[in-house]
């Protein structure tokens, strides 16, 4: 049965594959729409995003530029996928997860009951939380610099061993210990039927397409970023709200892809996503942000302040909890909800 399945979907691969190139390209309708979008932008100035004086317009604009970012992000997402299939795991979710970093930093710095493979989840909590603990609760409490921050050799460390210990992880999901991070009932290597429905072609197509609209979303995020910051201080929005807005930019299609692998029944898939995401996050992001702080000569306060301190807490405790129980249930799922619905209110209600 497996071994008919698999000649089928070698066959399937091998007709989409086939498909002319031009019609691949006329389903990337979305990339015209984007480069489009960047180019009226680019041609027009600052005169569509500063638009305050008309508040319909502002909201108009902000939601054009949101859904085109999205847009591009979830179709960046998509080819990475695609590349997931050609080269197997945990490589096609490396290279999603390091997609969608590279969408945050760029966005940050403009706006300045299933089994699992418990060892890779255990290796994900573990360096997860020693770098939060490191880079978001740690700064409440040094005294070398007053408020949530680092002083210079504090911030320089913490960059090194962030960027170390995430390189270390690295080599460990890639090569020494990859099986972790694979689902035991998968051999190493073997395509995961969470991807079946896309339609594959050359990784070489896959790899321009995704560069391309990593390339339109870098163009669009600083434009993204006025809008935001203006429809914060036109509609007296908390500031809490524009890194909430940010964060459902950027981590949108990892999330997706997370929930698509969750319906498929591929919980290793979808825990390599997101975990791997909140890693690359604390890992790549922090240390890219206290760079840039420090090239531009800003302070960057990195500590949780405030109800999120004791939030961010409960929510690693949570989550040790959840993965360390090797299997999930709805009451599980219910409390990490909870959590996200405290963090909100949070945002407006502090």
């Amino acid at each position: 049965m497996l071994a008919r399945m698999s000649v089928k979907i070698h066959r399937d691969r091998q007709a989409e594959g086939a498909a002319p190139l031009g019609s691949a390209l006329r389903r990337e309708f979305v990339l015209a729409i984007a480069l489009g979008t960047a180019a009226i932008f680019l041609a027009t100035g600052s005169q569509l995003v500063e638009i305050v004086a008309h508040p319909l317009a502002l909201i108009g604009v902000f939601i054009w530029l949101f859904a085109v970012i999205l847009w591009s992000a979830v179709s960046a997402a998509r080819h990475a996928d695609c590349l997931a299939i050609k080269w197997g795991e945990p490589y096609g979710t490396l290279i999603l997860t390091l997609s969608a970093i590279t969408i945050e930093v760029v966005v940050v710095s403009t706006a300045m009951l299933q089994h699992y493979n418990l060892q890779g989840v255990n290796s994900y909590i573990n360096v997860i939380m020693t770098l939060a603990v490191l880079g978001l609760v740690l700064p409440n409490f040094t005294t070398t610099t007053s408020g949530p921050t680092f002083s210079i050799e504090q911030e320089i460390f913490l960059t090194v061993v962030s960027v170390l210990l995430y390189t270390i992880f690295l080599l460990m999901q890639t090569v020494r210990h990859r099986r972790y991070f694979i689902d035991s009932n998968h051999a190493v290597g073997a395509p995961s039927s969470a991807h079946h429905s896309l339609r594959v072609r050359s990784a070489g197509f896959h790899t321009a397409m995704l560069l391309l609209y990593l390339i339109t979303v870098i163009l669009l995020a600083e434009r993204f970023a006025i809008p935001l910051d203006n429809s914060i201080e036109r509609f007296g929005l908390p500031q809490e709200f524009g890194g909430a807005m940010i964060a459902a930019l950027v981590l949108a299609p990892e999330g997706i892809a997370a929930v698509e692998a969750s319906l498929k029944n591929e919980l290793q898939h979808s825990i390599n996503i997101l975990l791997g995401s909140v890693l690359a996050t604390i890992g790549l992001t922090i240390p890219a942000v206290l760079t840039i702080g420090f090239v531009t000569k800003r302070s960057v306060a990195l500590g949780v302040q405030g109800g999120n301190l004791p939030l961010l807490l409960l929510t690693l405790a949570v989550s040790v909890v959840t993965f360390t129980s090797r299997r999930t249930n709805f009451l599980q799922g219910c409390v990490h909800l909870l959590l996200f619905a405290v963090f909100v209110l949070l945002i407006f209600a502090p």
